[in-house]
């Protein structure tokens, strides 16, 4: 198998820390420097992959399923992937502003139907405590 080895590093680095320092191997052709930043942005987006995957997998329970056809799981997919993709946006909006009314990003009866179920008020509803309230939803 052919491979190209891609290497990035730190120069410079907060004082006291080890700088980073990434090897990667890619199986697609990289000969150009522009090709091997490309090649690295892929690799800094692979981790929201693998939270959507866990999304997939911890939220929205897919595992659980028991599906008998590659069918019926690509039509549970159709309708859990936009649901793991909204989670994941709420969740990093509640991280970015956890003091941010809820309402300015969560549709109406989202919010409705979670503030009353964790006896909140929909009109001062934090995105901190709305995500706080879906995590707790999603592991009861």
């Amino acid at each position: 198998m052919t491979v190209w080895v891609i290497r990035v590093w730190e120069e410079l680095a907060p004082k006291g820390e080890k700088p980073l320092e990434w090897v990667l191997l890619t199986s697609v052709p990289t000969t150009t420097l522009e090709q091997a930043w490309e090649r690295v942005d892929w690799y800094r987006h692979c981790w929201l992959v693998e939270e959507y995957h866990q999304c997939l997998k911890s939220g929205c329970r897919i595992e659980e399923r028991q599906l008998q056809t590659i069918d019926a799981l690509m039509r549970l997919l159709g309708v859990l992937s936009p649901l793991a993709v909204r989670l994941l946006q709420v969740r990093a909006y509640a991280r970015e502003a956890p003091q941010r009314p809820a309402s300015e990003v969560i549709e109406p009866l989202m919010l409705a139907v979670l503030a009353q179920r964790s006896a909140h008020s929909p009109a001062t509803m934090a995105l901190g405590t709305f995500w706080f309230a879906i995590s707790r939803a999603l592991v009861g």
